[in-house]
């Protein structure tokens, strides 16, 4: 992804994206897409310009750090004394690529428990890490029972609910179909002004797009919209009064 390098070229963005608004006139959702791919190429170039560093205490910084292999957990220990000169035991842990230590504890005199929090948290690592390749395979054996005609649909929105249609032209592999948007109409309004939406297949208004099916056969369209499989009963959106 591409990060806006400077002001002036994040208002040739903008000035593009409302070109694009005005010629094209996308659907609503391919306009929000295009806005949250903005934003998040804006909040990329805020991440690019500030790296991210890890405190240590300065009595951890010449020490080695517990890193055992099969987890992403770094954690330092160092010890310091109180005001009655007894050792206290000190521990800072990070997981992952963060920046933020996960905890930073005092462990007073207890240095067992210390090496025991350390413990539990590569234990705690080790089996969520296991969790997700677990994940990951199945994800690599899934197949999808998704077939030209299937129905899709997203519900997406944050202070109103959209919902956007989806039909299935082509299965072009065990994890990958091609889709085109599809319009929909009104089964019944309710008392509050709120529609029931069916699809209309065939009715396209949208271009095909190659997408990769996730097990449960279900297919991101962008970044805060996922589409599923159809149920055939209509589909709850917010009414005109709600913003459409």
């Amino acid at each position: 992804m591409q990060k806006i390098a400077n002001t002036s070229e994040l208002q040739r963005e903008l000035r593009r994206l409302l070109s694009y608004a005005q010629s094209q006139r996308p659907s609503r959702l391919q306009l929000a897409s295009a806005c949250q791919d903005l934003s998040e190429r804006v909040a990329g170039q805020h991440e690019a310009r500030i790296a991210p560093t890890r405190y240590l205490p300065p009595q951890a910084r010449d020490t080695e750090p517990v890193d055992p292999q099969g987890t992403d957990v770094s954690a330092w220990t160092y010890d310091g004394t109180d005001k009655t000169g007894r050792v206290i035991y000190y521990a800072i842990a990070f997981v992952g690529k963060q920046s933020k230590p996960i905890w930073h504890h005092s462990f007073g005199t207890r240095a067992h428990e210390r090496d025991e929090a350390i413990q539990k948290l590569i234990d705690s690592r080790k089996a969520r890490m296991k969790v997700k390749e677990e994940e990951q395979a199945e994800k690599r054996k899934f197949s999808t029972d998704l077939f030209m005609g299937d129905i899709l649909y997203t519900s997406w929105g944050y202070d109103q609910t959209n919902v956007d249609w989806y039909e299935v032209v082509e299965v072009t592999g065990p994890q990958s179909v091609i889709i085109r948007e599809i319009g929909a109409t009104t089964r019944r309004t309710d008392s509050a002004g709120n529609d029931y939406m069916m699809p209309t297949p065939g009715d396209y208004i949208g271009p095909e797009m190659k997408k990769r099916v996730s097990p449960g056969n279900s297919i991101k369209i962008t970044s805060f919209a996922y589409a599923h499989k159809w149920d055939g009963k209509p589909k709850y959106e917010t009414g005109a009064h709600g913003g459409h």
